[in-house]
């Protein structure tokens, strides 16, 4: 068996990812989505037997029609699509996790067939909880392919449903504007909002934006002016 492994190349789990694929003696193609020359179309992509997106943030469009394809999701089937660690813990989710499902047409929809859970700490913030989901999506992986190996085929689905529609990029950048008149939702939304590898929250004062700067340490602010 021979697997296309889409990554991209600067992404913090891409060793380990090839390491438990070639651990169980499958041939894997790693493939970066980030490169100006990535397309669907590659024949790298059509001389494998299945497609693993793992925690690319390329949205596939055609892919799944020529080889059967799994993306690794770093979310619950409760959360599909962008924000779901932040938006789980502003919720209040007691667990968060990851989902492993068949790629078709529509983002974060196709059949489930495997998802992992894990419990969220008391004060846990995002950077915490969105990095075990994406380790979550590690674990999820190696199952897929023991199944793989084990039967010749990938893992039937679950039988799990998605619990709601994907949340867009656009959707969850406005959801990252908080109050700053209110003291408890900018509190709430930057422990469940900041991660040092993303931008936001954001509060808008006198025509300025303000955001939580993207330091390994712990919020900064930092202010642009608005349009």
């Amino acid at each position: 068996m021979r697997v296309a492994l889409l990554v991209t190349r600067s992404h913090h789990l891409l060793e380990s990812a090839v390491a438990v694929i070639k651990r169980l003696q499958l041939d894997v193609v790693t493939i970066d989505t980030a490169s100006s020359e990535f397309h669907e179309g590659d024949d790298r992509i059509l001389s494998c037997d299945v497609v693993f997106n793992f925690l690319s943030p390329r949205i596939l469009r055609s892919i799944y029609s020529a080889r059967p394809t799994v993306n690794f999701h770093p979310g619950p089937p409760e959360w599909p699509g962008r924000g779901g660690a932040s938006l789980a813990i502003f919720s209040g989710d007691s667990s968060y996790g990851a989902t492993a499902h068949m790629v078709e047409k529509r983002v974060d929809a196709g059949p489930i067939v495997r998802v992992a859970r894990f419990v969220i700490s008391p004060g846990e913030g995002c950077a915490s909880v969105f990095n075990r989901a994406e380790h979550a999506c590690l674990e999820l992986m190696g199952d897929c392919s023991e199944h793989l190996v084990r039967e010749g085929r990938l893992p039937a689905p679950t039988g799990d449903g998605w619990r709601r529609r994907p949340v867009t990029r656009k959707e969850f950048e406005r959801w990252l504007i908080a109050d700053a008149n209110n003291p408890e939702e900018l509190h709430s939304k930057v422990r469940a909002g900041w991660h040092p590898r993303f931008r936001g929250p954001y509060v808008f004062i006198h025509g300025y934006r303000f955001s939580l700067d993207t330091t390994p340490t712990g919020p900064v602010v930092s202010s642009e002016q608005s349009d």
